[in-house]
């Protein structure tokens, strides 16, 4: 049986894992009171065009007016941010019409992209010029959306991860303990020969580990109120979700 994603809002916002959506939810609860995005946990960043394909067959999908993609730039912003272009252009001009439409998918592909602006990768797609009527008479049958924001974290430039704007956040709030996690990580990686593979989780989790009872995890952290999310590290996320669902 296929699965199926039950629409609930006009506004949408689809991230990479569990702990994204508790953080991010506290995130945009802070932004505004009416509580109408949904957030979809996708499990997984390979995942995005599966939950989208699932969506776009979702026979409440035009009433989404809306969406957003948050993941991770990982190794490369760059890549990432071509990854998620290709995902989202392959899951509304069904790109599997074979190597004629090859040519046309590229082409869409640099006009999205250069239709981007710097405020968090928002565009108008049915703003964009398509390559051939037939295309265009197809995304305005099938995909009637007013706006697309795409965000790579963790600030939509750089490399990295959430958990490295979390690190940056626990860097200006708390440089004593920023300081202290900082050595026990040092003294990890050099007296016990360790290679950690994820440096920035590691230090987030050692923080989260003094100031939550049970597992560290950044959405329950989010939950308990641990991020004050007033904090300046926050602005450019918080510019980009009240430009794409707030109007502002």
């Amino acid at each position: 049986m296929a699965e199926e994603i039950e629409i609930e809002e006009e506004k949408i916002l689809l991230v990479e894992g569990k702990d994204d959506k508790k953080f991010f939810g506290k995130l945009i609860e802070s932004l505004s009171k009416k509580k109408d995005v949904q957030i979809i946990s996708v499990n997984g960043r390979e995942k995005f065009g599966e939950k989208f394909s699932i969506l776009l067959k979702n026979p409440k999908f035009p009433n989404v007016k809306k969406i957003a993609f948050l993941r991770d730039a990982d190794d490369s912003a760059e890549d990432a941010l071509k990854s998620m272009i290709d995902t989202i252009v392959k899951g509304i001009y069904k790109c599997d019409k074979g190597e004629e439409f090859q040519g046309v998918k590229n082409d869409i592909i640099k006009e999205i992209t250069k239709n981007l602006n710097d405020n968090g990768h928002i565009c108008k797609i049915l703003d964009i010029k398509l390559i051939k009527d037939n295309i265009k008479k197809e995304i305005e049958n099938n995909f009637k959306l007013g706006e697309l924001g795409i965000y790579i974290m963790p600030n939509n430039k750089g490399n990295g991860a959430l958990e490295d704007l979390c690190k940056e956040y626990m860097e200006l709030k708390y440089p004593k303990i920023a300081c202290c996690v900082n050595r026990y990580i040092k003294c990890i990686k050099e007296k016990c020969e360790i290679k950690i593979k994820n440096e920035s989780k590691s230090i987030i989790h050692s923080y989260l580990s003094v100031n939550q009872d049970d597992r560290p995890s950044i959405g329950i952290a989010a939950e308990k109120g641990i991020f004050d999310f007033t904090n300046d590290c926050f602005n450019d996320i918080k510019n980009f979700l009240k430009k794409m669902y707030f109007n502002e």
